[in-house]
């Protein structure tokens, strides 16, 4: 050490007191920041060679399993020089030094004996000229470690130094203990954790405020796997909860959680959960309440057990009981000594004898002698061969009277194969022949309305098509049953099935059959309608038949059916052929509108086919970059001039050729592919209005259709966002449509999202305006700029009144909100004329040009003088200085082929 230096700090000044107090406050600081013990321990070390110039600082800890100290840190020396100090055993000075008063002092420690001598003697035998050492304890007198400093001259420690390594060794001592408690800690919560997660059930804590709010503060994640319940939707809010709760079990729950409250007493009750797929569940919960707070809230911690399982057993056990009781056939069990242990009711009464005087007898008393010794040794050896024997066995009633029985005996085994129990099962064959035939209609019948099922229904189309062959086949399915199901319960449910399969049976002649042939799906077969239309009139009326309302409950409920009909022998001669086609027209029916019915046509099967073929190209045509983007121009109404363009998707297949969105995008929809070709065309647009900007091109704004599932998947403000970063784009030249519709539809989703997208600075358009149920309130709701009418509007104009009506409307509705309007489908003068008259901002159609390719567009650019560039010597499309009322036409024959006009399905 350099003694000049620590000369300068004399004992109880000032500054020796404030440099202690400094350690204190900054590693007490970093302790309470639940700072980890290595950042305090380091903090520690530097400080201390800061206060005594010249040392190395290091801190050492105790190995329990060597004995010996190991260096945890030390910041002045490389830590790969640490194991040089490793094991080191302090001598026998290394203790509290008890002979000044009990105070604790600074000492040497020349860092003695090193147990690897080999690898390094010169420790042993060369140690540090000076070197003080404090210990650091923990728990009393139970030394954990100590700190040390290091000089290169030998001297004692002042007092300073003594009280400075002193509070050192506490600050240590503090960290290295917050650490292990914290890691005590995590070590408990982890095991809590692991012991709630391994539990059977669901750990739970409830709590009730005085205000009456109440809700899960925790559920363990077993209510994911357990019920299928999202527990975080159910903490965050628990009318999540309260609405799975089945409603005859709220009031009880209710109830039972205040008397457990007000008599402090343990709650505990059972009720029925539907989870997510709407299976009804029966729970059991127990809990206890704590200490009611001051405040008057109330908790209680529990546990929720699934006891469907459970309580399906007891129904089985039940039901098993019940049929044993309850059965029309005699039962009778003997034990493995064919000793009777017991009977039923119905067996009793087929015998004549009582329950008593039946047990611990054997089947003989039964016997009727009417059978021979082979008899029975045959009976006994196919028994004792295959555990069961069936057929006919005469037996004595106590009477003396003889009748035939059926006769069914199982032999029951246990765990080690040997026989525990003979169950014989004695039927009446008179009751026995009744009892088949219910069998019979039960296998050909549906329970619940007692209507012919799917197989019987098909076993008599198969029976009329094979002696005649003119007949219609119906199948029926009710629209939104599951609304009513779910909403009501599966018992409302029943009722309303029933009361349709009487209202159906109502509108059919007798030679006629209604079926029922799943959930809410029926079949009708009209064996005598010789044409199509014969059967769309019994269509017809059942139809306006299911329109009226339904009873249930003393509540009015409706619901409507759609209808698929195929005719034999037009639509299939054989019974698979003509229900396959019926179902296909039945799912026509109900895609376009429900509440109808839809013949079946060769074309549907066709589109199916179709669909089937399309899937699999369509998923690979962007991976085949198979999707090309057109542009139609957009022009101001007053001058003509182009403003801008709409970005048009189209599919190039190698072989089917251009296919229309109309075509695929249904598909792209129903597979999940519209985020994928969403974002596609977003990167394609934004990446060529970049390279056209590059060109020169400003004062002009490319719109682009976002499609629903785009807008309701997370993350598109910042893809957006994203975009304009990448490709340098400036917001207001580009513009994204949305449907009206969809707005509708999705008012809360689709806001917040529209607010992002505008806050970049990006301009929103609302599209085909006019075709939905129009909201004013949607206008001033939204973030939008631009309102677009759609061309099932424009193309009527000007000889609808209504339609020229609704767009001279929407135009005024825009001017006064101050949104600009567009309008879509210009195709001939008038209507550009009618729209010029209006003041309508913008205009889009085939009169001013079809969809163009990039290079084709550009070319139009160029020739406008828009971007830089050489114009080509023979253009493929209309000059924009042809855009006015009294241009010529574009030719016919070099248009292409008119394709849906934009990334999304028109409605």
């Amino acid at each position: 050490m350099q003694p000049d230096k620590v000369d300068a700090f004399r004992p109880h000044s000032p500054a020796e007191m404030d440099c202690i107090l400094r350690l204190q406050r900054e590693i007490l600081e970093h302790i309470a920041a639940n700072k980890p013990a290595d950042f305090s321990l380091e903090r520690i070390c530097r400080f201390l060679e800061r206060a005594v110039p010249g040392a190395i600082s290091s801190i050492m800890l105790q190995d329990p399993l060597h004995q010996s100290l190991e260096v945890v840190c030390a910041p002045s020396v490389p830590e790969s020089q640490w194991p040089t100090y490793a094991r080191l055993i302090p001598d026998n000075h290394c203790a509290r030094c008890d002979s000044c008063d009990n105070q604790p002092i600074p000492f040497r420690c020349p860092l003695a004996r090193h147990r690897n001598h080999a690898s390094d003697a010169s420790l042993a035998t060369d140690p540090p000229p000076s070197n003080w050492a404090f210990p650091i304890f923990a728990d009393g007198d139970n030394m954990i470690g100590c700190v040390s400093l290091t000089g290169d001259t030998p001297q004692s420690p002042e007092p300073f130094h003594t009280r400075l390594l002193d509070a050192a060794a506490h600050l240590a001592s503090i960290a290295i203990r917050r650490e292990q408690i914290h890691q005590a800690l995590r070590a408990t919560t982890v095991r809590l954790q692991q012991i709630t997660n391994a539990l059977p059930g669901v750990v739970f804590q409830y709590r009730q405020d005085s205000d009456g709010h109440c809700g899960f503060s925790y559920l363990s994640r077993q209510s994911e796997t357990l019920l299928g319940l999202d527990r975080t939707k159910l903490i965050n809010s628990f009318s999540g909860f309260w609405q799975r709760l089945h409603p005859d079990d709220r009031e009880p729950f209710n109830h039972s959680l205040q008397r457990s409250q007000q008599q402090q007493c343990s709650w505990q009750l059972e009720f029925r959960l539907f989870d997510d797929q709407g299976v009804e569940h029966w729970i059991q919960g127990r809990a206890l309440p704590e200490d009611a707070a001051p405040d008057g809230s109330q908790v209680w911690n529990g546990i929720l057990l699934d006891l469907t399982d459970s309580k399906a057993n007891e129904q089985r056990l039940h039901l098993a009981a019940t049929a044993f009781a309850t059965t029309s056939e005699g039962i009778l069990i003997t034990d493995p000594d064919n000793r009777i242990s017991d009977v039923n009711l119905a067996c009793c009464r087929l015998f004549g004898y009582q329950r008593e005087e039946l047990i611990g007898q054997t089947p003989a008393l039964l016997n009727a002698g009417h059978h021979d010794a082979a008899f029975f040794e045959a009976l006994w050896q196919h028994l004792e061969q295959h555990d069961h024997w069936q057929g006919e066995i005469w037996n004595c009633h106590k009477n003396g009277e003889k009748h035939p029985y059926n006769l069914h005996i199982r032999v029951v085994r246990d765990e080690h194969g040997r026989v525990s129990h003979r169950v014989a099962v004695y039927a009446d064959i008179g009751h026995l022949r009744a009892s088949e035939e219910q069998v019979r209609y039960l296998t050909d019948h549906d329970r619940l309305t007692q209507l012919p099922n799917r197989s019987l229904f098909n076993q008599n189309v198969e029976l009329w098509l094979k002696n005649q062959s003119t007949l219609a086949v119906l199948m029926l399915d009710l629209d939104r049953f599951k609304h009513i199901n779910d909403a009501l319960g599966h018992t409302a449910g029943d009722r309303l099935l029933t009361q349709v399969g009487n209202r159906l049976q109502q509108q059919l002649s007798p030679v006629d059959l209604l079926a029922r042939i799943g959930g809410d799906e029926f079949a009708i077969l009209l064996p005598m309608a010789k044409s199509a239309a014969e059967a769309e009139q019994v269509a017809s009326r059942i139809n306006l038949a299911l329109n009226q309302p339904f009873d249930i409950s003393g509540q009015r409920y409706f619901t409507t059916a759609s209808i698929g009909i195929a005719i034999a022998p037009q639509h299939g001669s054989h019974m698979e052929t003509l229900v396959r086609n019926a179902g296909t027209a039945l799912h026509h029916a109900k895609k376009h509108g429900r509440d109808t019915s839809q013949l079946y046509r060769s074309e549907l099967t066709e589109r199916v086919n179709n669909w089937l073929r399309m899937e699999p190209e369509l998923r690979r045509a962007l991976d085949q970059q198979q999707f090309e983007l057109y542009y139609q121009p957009q022009v101001e109404a007053a001058s003509g001039r182009m403003i801008g363009a709409e970005a048009l998707l189209r599919w190039c297949h190698p072989t089917l050729g251009v296919v229309s969105p109309n075509q695929f995008l249904p598909i792209a929809e129903e597979i999940g592919l519209i985020p994928r070709i969403g974002n596609w065309v977003l990167n394609s647009a934004c990446a060529q209005l970049a390279r056209w900007i590059e060109e020169g091109l400003s004062q002009f704004r490319l719109s682009i259709n976002l499609a629903g599932p785009q807008i309701s998947q997370p993350g598109l403000v910042e893809r957006m966002a994203q975009l304009l970063q990448q490709y340098q784009l400036p917001p207001q030249m580009l513009e994204l449509e949305i449907l009206e519709t969809f707005v509708m539809e999705n008012e809360a989703q689709t806001l917040a999202v529209l607010d992002g997208l505008s806050e970049l600075g990006i301009e929103l358009a609302l599209d085909d305006f006019g075709t939905g149920y129009s909201s004013l309130a949607y206008l001033k709701k939204l973030p939008i700029s631009k309102v677009k009418i759609d061309q099932s509007l424009v193309h009527d104009i000007p000889n609808d009144r209504t339609s020229t009506a609704i767009a001279s409307a929407t135009v005024k509705l825009g001017k006064s909100l101050q949104l600009k309007t567009c309008a879509e489908g210009v195709e001939n003068a008038a209507q550009q004329q009618f729209f010029q008259q209006q003041r309508c901002d913008q205009l889009q159609g085939y009169l001013f040009s079809q969809p163009l390719t990039a290079d084709q567009l550009r070319q139009q650019l160029v020739e406008c003088g828009r971007i830089a560039g050489e114009a080509s010597p023979a253009p493929p499309t209309p000059r924009f200085d042809s855009f006015r009322a009294d241009a010529p036409s574009w030719p016919a024959s070099r248009l292409p082929p008119r394709r849906h006009p934009a990334f999304r399905r028109r409605r």
